[in-house]
């Protein structure tokens, strides 16, 4: 090894570490950004008064927003937790990174976020809140120490308090530069009622509520009205954001704000009988897929950006900020020009498995096994009005196919899948539309 021939030695390890800095910086350099992603589960951006919500769900939060690169048109690429976490590590689609079905984990060959950062020299720990993004899933590889407080998942747990005590606990005896993730479950259902928050409840509002037929589709809502339900869903907003208070106190305290990127996000909203449905998975409409994104990026002050953009582009962002190359083939980063589309699809639901893409204007919607195209104007909000019988959408159609890895078809062809029974009306046994990734 010529004059390095020392390498073991204190020396010869302080030069390696020089000659890293003056090319990347040093992997044990404490002047690297620390990294804390925070995912907040089944949490729909309209609900949050820094997106336009009337009601002080989220103080916090909105607090940090206001200080933030905060992205107003940012969407999911699934609308259930597995994939949508897969798309946010990995910076792929589901359909390439695989894991699409409760039975289906994330591929190997697709590196996670806390491998790239571990590879670095970056400490890493998760502490989680649901079997869906556990260790058999993938989403263990890359961290030092994993916790999962759901592995055992019981309606009515209580999440938010435990990650956020843990969390200040890690951050307390970890050493820069580290990677954190933190994943928030509270506001999935069952939902419980709060009385330390300071959040209005209704008069004589039950202590909790389920749903009657969860994620049924379409669905009974349950024995109680509607603004009961989506009132103790704000309470566990307010919970999170309670004890996400917490944890950005704790980073104030220990000097560590000024020298740590935190982004917040969500996998999925969550449907309040919308589109007949009470829950997520199933479909792909705005009310599951709009999330919000805040990044707090040391160094940057306040803005808004209104362009669409995607989640799985947190993996670039991350990567790129602390100077780590990313793999060939992932999203760009969110700091980049938007292309102007984002992309979502469910794939888990025969015979409704769904892809669509949003753009400025239009978010064009597409069943695969009923081969039904619904297009909604962004002027409606609700999605209330299918109007693509009065527009000519071709051009975002392909363009849906192409990067959902969709094939299209002619007249011809699709006579002739008629013909073999495969769009009679009847769902699809196989997935011969999908193309397979390479």
């Amino acid at each position: 090894m010529g004059p390095f021939s020392i390498r073991g030695s204190l020396i010869h390890r302080l030069l390696v570490c020089l000659g890293l800095v003056l090319i990347v910086g040093c992997k044990s350099s404490p002047n690297k950004q620390n990294v804390i992603i925070i995912t907040l589960d089944t949490l729909r951006a309209d609900h949050l008064p820094c997106y336009g919500y009337s009601k002080n769900t989220a103080p916090n939060l909105c607090a940090i927003a206001e200080q933030s690169l905060l992205f107003s048109d940012a969407y999911s690429q699934s609308s259930w937790t597995l994939p949508a976490h897969g798309s946010i590590f990995t910076g792929a689609y589901a359909w390439q990174h695989g894991a699409t079905q409760w039975e289906t984990p994330i591929k190997d060959s697709y590196p996670m976020l806390a491998e790239k950062l571990k590879e670095d020299g970056y400490r890493t720990g998760a502490i989680v809140s649901t079997l869906f993004v556990g260790k058999r899933y993938g989403f263990g590889r890359g961290f030092d120490t994993f916790k999962n407080l759901g592995e055992n998942y019981s309606e009515g747990a209580v999440y938010a308090k435990r990650i956020s005590d843990d969390a200040i606990q890690w951050l307390s005896e970890k050493k820069q530069p580290f990677f954190l993730w933190l994943h928030y479950y509270d506001m999935h259902h069952e939902f419980i009622r709060h009385d330390d928050t300071g959040f209005q409840y209704l008069p004589d509002i039950p202590a909790r509520l389920s749903y009657a037929e969860w994620n049924k589709y379409p669905t009974r809502f349950g024995d109680f009205p509607r603004h009961w339900y989506e009132n103790l869903y704000d309470g566990e907003i307010a919970f999170v954001d309670k004890h996400l208070g917490r944890v950005f106190d704790q980073l104030k305290a220990q000097k560590l704000w000024e020298n740590t990127i935190v982004i917040i996000t969500s996998d999925h909203g969550e449907a309040f009988k919308d589109h007949n449905l009470v829950g997520h998975d199933n479909l792909v409409y705005r009310e599951l897929t709009h999330v919000p994104l805040i990044a707090h990026i040391p160094g940057t002050g306040a803005e808004k950006r209104i362009d669409p953009v995607e989640t799985r582009q947190i993996f670039s962002t991350v990567l790129d900020l602390v100077g780590v190359q990313k793999p060939e083939g992932v999203a760009a980063s969110l700091l980049e020009p938007s292309e102007g589309y984002a992309f979502s699809g469910v794939h888990n639901r025969n015979p409704r498995r769904r892809i669509g893409v949003m753009s400025k204007d239009w978010h064009l919607v597409y069943t695969l096994d009923e081969r039904k195209f619904e297009l909604y104007s962004s002027q409606d909000v609700k999605e209330e009005s299918n109007v693509f019988a009065q527009h000519n959408v071709n051009a975002l159609t392909k363009r849906l196919f192409k990067q959902m890895g969709v094939l299209s078809h002619d007249e011809d062809e699709l006579n002739e899948l008629k013909t073999l029974g495969y769009i009679s009306g009847q769902p699809r046994k196989d997935d011969s539309e999908v193309v397979e990734d390479n």
